[in-house]
């Protein structure tokens, strides 16, 4: 048979590995320099003053300054002496830029009123610097300037660092792909360490583990519910402040189908993470790889709690994968869907044997870059009240004998 997939080939796909590292790079390298002038670095200089020596200063000035009619700071002048010298600052705490918050700040301003006497600290290595408040304040945790709080620094941190790690299991699962069940291969022009049909029996192993499929739920929904609280802190802060208007409501209400749809991915999660204590199935298959119209004996087991199951089920699937770089997307045509294996009763132990038969008409596995055919056995188990839990386990189809 040729070895060319059944669909036509389509041009190169922009979207490789090396995109994906150049833009995740990019993305969490931006953000997180935004990050660390907007609330690291005053965190720093925080826990920096805690060992600055304490002095008295004397206050000259205070007021609350407005800047574009929307952005809020606390500027107090005041002068200190230190080791015999006279200096001035105007620095009240670490907030480096003005927020939308002013209520605080009037707060401040009306402790500190002209010619009070108070406690200031001053950098012994520097006593030209000087601060009023040292402690920990809202505004550096969640963002200081006018907008959403830390949203936009935040969010491209995070997806930068979600981009690289994809890039790096986009690698990873090329080069199994490579070499493993998903490969094209020949059984008389093979590479080194290729598996061949004449090979001992292997144990099959899922496409993706469920740790692996929990851990990235996990952070898709962090990602994705984290930006959202910002914007909704972002509005609640807005009214807070008495700043509160239409523009802000409408906004409000055009998160609510996003807000929705992080509690679905939430709830994948959640599910995702129960199936990790669900019992796991072990597939071993008396031959690594098998020809077009040959056989393999297909073992199976239940590790765990299989009491509990409902029903347990596998089915032989073939899948063709299309990666077209015209239209920025993916297709799939499943051409083959065989039940195998299914109980809802188990005595004793629960396992079993049945042979695994692949059709003399169909495609073998084959791996290109924009082309695939994808055989696997598809597990699926039944545990009330819970979600099913489903797994894949690819295995490797060859040309004829």
């Amino acid at each position: 048979m040729s070895q060319t997939a059944l669909s036509t080939r389509t041009g190169n796909s922009p979207f490789s590995s090396a995109l994906l590292s150049f833009v995740g790079v990019a993305l969490a390298g931006l953000g997180g320099v935004a990050l660390y002038f907007m609330s690291i670095e005053p965190l720093m200089s925080i826990a920096a003053a805690r060992s600055w020596t304490p002095a008295v200063c004397t206050i000259e000035s205070s007021a609350v300054k407005q800047r574009d009619g929307r952005r809020y700071s606390v500027v107090i002048a005041y002068s200190y002496a230190f080791h015999g010298k006279l200096f001035h600052s105007d620095r009240y705490n670490f907030l480096t830029c003005p927020s939308s918050l002013h209520g605080w700040r009037d707060r401040v301003v009306a402790g500190y009123p002209p010619g009070l006497v108070a406690t200031c600290y001053v950098n012994p290595r520097r006593p030209s610097q000087a601060v009023l408040n040292r402690d920990l304040h809202p505004d550096i945790l969640w963002g200081q300037c006018s907008g959403p709080p830390l949203v936009i620094p935040l969010l491209s941190f995070l997806i930068g660092l979600a981009l690289l790690g994809g890039s790096v299991w986009s690698r990873r699962r090329e080069r199994q792909m490579a070499w493993g069940v998903l490969s094209q291969v020949n059984a008389s022009d093979r590479r080194p360490g290729q598996l061949s049909i004449h090979d001992g029996s292997i144990r099959l192993e899922p496409e993706i583990r469920r740790a692996t499929q929990a851990l990235d739920r996990f952070y898709g929904a962090a990602i994705w519910n984290g930006g959202l609280a910002c914007l909704v802190y972002w509005v609640y802060a807005r009214a807070v402040a008495g700043r509160l208007s239409w523009f802000e409501v409408l906004f409000l209400l055009s998160l609510l189908p996003f807000l929705i749809f992080g509690l679905t991915v939430v709830g994948e999660f959640g599910s995702s993470l129960l199936a990790i204590f669900a019992p796991e199935p072990i597939l071993r298959l008396s031959r690594p790889a098998i020809p077009l119209g040959g056989k393999a004996v297909l073992s199976w087991s239940i590790d765990g709690r299989w009491h509990r199951l409902q029903s347990f089920s596998i089915r032989l699937k073939a899948t063709e994968q299309v990666r077209s770089s015209q239209r920025f997307r993916s297709r799939q045509n499943q051409f083959h869907d065989q039940l195998v294996v299914e109980r809802t009763r188990f005595d004793g132990l629960p396992g079993g044997t049945c042979v695994l038969t692949i059709p003399t008409d169909t495609m073998h596995s084959f791996k290109s870059k924009h082309n695939s055919i994808v055989w696997q056995l598809s597990v699926e188990e039944r545990i009330a009240p819970r979600p099913p839990v489903r797994a894949d386990y690819p295995i490797q189809v060859t040309p004829h004998e």
